[in-house]
This record gives structure tokens, sequence and C-alpha cells, in this order.
């Protein structure tokens, strides 16, 4: 039973869902006015860095340690979303997994259509797993100590930029033993069909009070711009997903995106990624922003948080950094 603030909350989004994403601008106005009613999360601190060539904040809080890092890629349809809409989340995700947040500020649509994002989240991963990244004060990164977090659009990102670097396509080689990769991914809400072919966008239109499939037509073709959306670099339900890192999915069974997160977690199970599906009742898209607003936010940042500290335990060898390594072929679809 979702909780009183949890319903009003929901009364708002209904009362907001006749305007559909058809103006960026407006979308990234109303994104960022909205998260200021948020209540103020726990002390943080940001610094600004570049890495990869891309501009990016450190997120720092006072449980975090740099020891343990986390690549942070936020949400709102390739269009809107930013470092301040999403700082919230990423303080509130820093706390709970005890982490250091590299917020990624990728390149949004219309202005910059595919593939710039995917382009600026390959390259501040590649830059960090591969060591060649600025990363500040503090230890050598370890990609045993290495999660990444995306929240929709981003976790859509977070995908195909992981799968990339390990593609078995990529500048025509199999990645070798020694390709490094991250302990942990987290996926909230992922969007990984740009083509909207999932069945929820029918079985749960008359739920979501937030999304429907004109609106993700829209914001997927600015995205993809003159490129087939089926590409597994705009969505990656369609890549090849062997190597990537233990996975969690949070999703809201509310959502007309629902079945990204399902067939996602078929293709990794699939593909022998360990895979945690986390589907929760008359959720909404994106709920873990309104933690400290409503209850089943903050339950879900525990959760995260609690799936990270196992992923990055330090108890862990430092040295046996997860490594992507041949596997069998994969009978995926």
């Amino acid at each position: 039973m979702p909780s009183p603030g949890f319903k009003t909350l929901r009364t708002v989004f209904r009362a907001r869902s006749g305007r559909r994403f058809d103006d960026p601008a407006t979308s990234r106005r109303e994104l960022e006015e909205f998260v200021r009613i948020l209540p103020e999360p726990e002390p943080f601190r940001t610094e600004p860095a570049i890495v990869g060539g891309v501009t990016c904040e450190w997120v720092t809080t006072e449980q975090g340690t740099p020891e343990h890092t986390l690549v942070f890629l936020h949400g709102g349809g390739y269009v809107s979303g930013s470092l301040a809409s999403h700082r919230p989340l990423a303080v509130r995700i820093a706390a709970a997994s005890g982490a250091r947040v590299l917020q990624v500020d990728y390149r949004r649509a219309p202005e910059h259509p595919f593939p710039a994002a995917f382009d600026d989240a390959r390259a501040v991963l590649a830059a960090v797993l591969g060591g060649t990244a600025g990363l500040g004060t503090g230890p050598p990164l370890r990609p045993s100590r290495l999660g990444v977090v995306g929240d929709s659009a981003g976790a859509g990102l977070a995908l195909a930029a992981l799968a990339s670097l390990l593609s078995r396509d990529h500048d025509g080689e199999a990645p070798g033993p020694g390709t490094p990769q991250a302990a942990a991914l987290v996926c909230l809400s992922p969007w990984t069909d740009l083509t909207c072919t999932g069945e929820s966008l029918e079985t749960r239109a008359a739920v979501d009070p937030l999304f429907d499939r004109p609106a993700l037509e829209r914001m997927a073709a600015l995205y993809a711009g003159g490129t087939d959306p089926a590409d597994p670099r705009i969505s990656p339900l369609h890549a090849d997903l062997r190597g990537l890192p233990p996975t969690l999915i949070q999703v809201g069974d509310a959502e007309v995106m629902l079945s990204d997160s399902t067939r996602l977690a078929e293709r990794l199970e699939t593909a022998g990624v360990p895979v945690e599906l986390d589907v929760w009742p008359e959720m909404v898209h994106g709920w873990q922003l309104f933690a400290g607003m409503v209850p089943e936010g903050d339950e879900a940042i525990e959760r995260i948080g609690r799936f990270l500290r196992r992923a990055l335990a330090p108890d862990a060898d430092p040295d046996a950094d997860p490594v992507c390594r041949p596997e069998k072929e994969s009978t995926a679809p």
C-alpha cells in the first residue's frame, strides 16, 4: 500500500500529465523547479572535474570514502536532467553506499543528438576503468571498488557504454582477458528500448501518471536523430550484455517502461550476468528522486546502498579486480 505522501505526489503528477515533454526547454525548467521542493539531503561537498574530456562533478558526503567510487549518469529522457536536478539523488546514494560519486554532465538532445551522450558516457567510463582519469586526491581507483549507477536514460547510457567497452565487435577485436570491469551496476527504471516495443506501454498506460508512448517516441526521436533507434548504442536491450557486472534493477509496477526492465533482466540472466530485479508495487518512474519526501524513496535508496556496499565490500581482495573473460556464446535473442 503506497504511503499517504506518495499518493499525494501521484496526484500532483496526474495534474501535470497533459504536458508530455513537447518542449525540451520547458521540461528542463520544470524538472529543475520540481526538484527544488525536495528536502535537503545530508551534508555534502561538490568539486568540478574533467574526466575523459567530459565535464563532471564530484559529490562527497561524510559517510563516503575515496576508496569506493560510483559513476552516476542522470536521467531525463536524453533531453532534460542535469547535475543540479539529480544532485540530491546522487548525494543520498553516496551516503547510503559509503562511496564518493562522480556525476557526468553528458550532452543532451536535441542540441546534441546521438552519439553525443553515448560518447560522453563511454569516454568517462573508459577513463575511469582504464586508470587514465584525473580522480583527485585519495588512493588510486580500482575497478573492484567501482560501481556505476544510472537513472532512466542514464541507466540506458550506462548499459550501452559498458557493453560497448566490452563489445566483441569494437575495433574488430574481442576484449582481452584483462579488460577491466566495474564491480556493480545499478539501473533505476532503465530506458533500454527506444524503439518503444514493450508490452507495458499498453498494459500500464492507464496507471502511469508521467509517461505514455507518444512522449517516449518524441524523446527517442530527438535523441536518435537520424540513427536507427534499434542500434544497441541507443537501445542497449539489443546489446551484447556478456561480461557486465552484477546488476540491480529497480522499477515501478506502474511504469509504461516496466517491460524495459523485465526484458533487460531476462537478457542479463541469459548472458550469465548476476541480476536482481526489484519491482515495486504501484510505484512510478523515478520515485527514488523523492527520497526524503516519501518513505518509498528512502527505502529504495537504502536497498541501493546495501547492494553497493556488498559489491564494493572492503574485505574483498583489492587486487582481484573484475575483468571481462571470454564466455560461451549467448543464446539471447
